[in-house]
């Protein structure tokens, strides 16, 4: 399961980094791991709304197809991300926090929605 659950992020860090220049940056912003760990409760992993093994919340959406499935949506912690970005070959040069309104240079909070990630392709 853990191998599912970063297979698709790498694809898609190591697609960027092919695309990029050597020297060439890239932005991404992720949910907040945190934020959706903290606003969990017993009964959302009961329920199998959030999955506290793969930092996932799970909502259903609006369709006029009855059969469609669930929002599946993946949070990050830092450390994570740092992982996934060295493994596709981009170097993280800031990890930041933030809400839309509210985005800063600095450290992430717990409960922010979003994190963000500057890296890029090494020379």
């Amino acid at each position: 399961m853990t191998d599912d659950l970063l297979a698709q992020p790498l694809a898609v860090l190591r697609c960027v980094a092919a695309s990029l220049e050597p020297g060439g940056s890239c932005v991404f912003t992720v949910l907040n791991g945190y934020a959706l760990a903290r606003a969990a409760t017993p009964e959302s992993v009961a329920a199998g709304d959030f999955d506290p093994l793969a930092l996932e919340v799970r909502s259903q959406i609006t369709s006029p197809d009855p059969s469609a499935p669930p929002l599946r949506e993946r949070g990050f912690v830092p450390t994570e991300l740092t992982l996934l970005f060295d493994g596709a070959g981009l170097a993280v040069d800031h990890r930041w926090g933030g809400t839309a309104g509210s985005w800063g240079r600095r450290r992430p909070e717990l409960d922010e929605i979003e994190l963000m990630v500057v890296a890029h392709r090494p020379e």
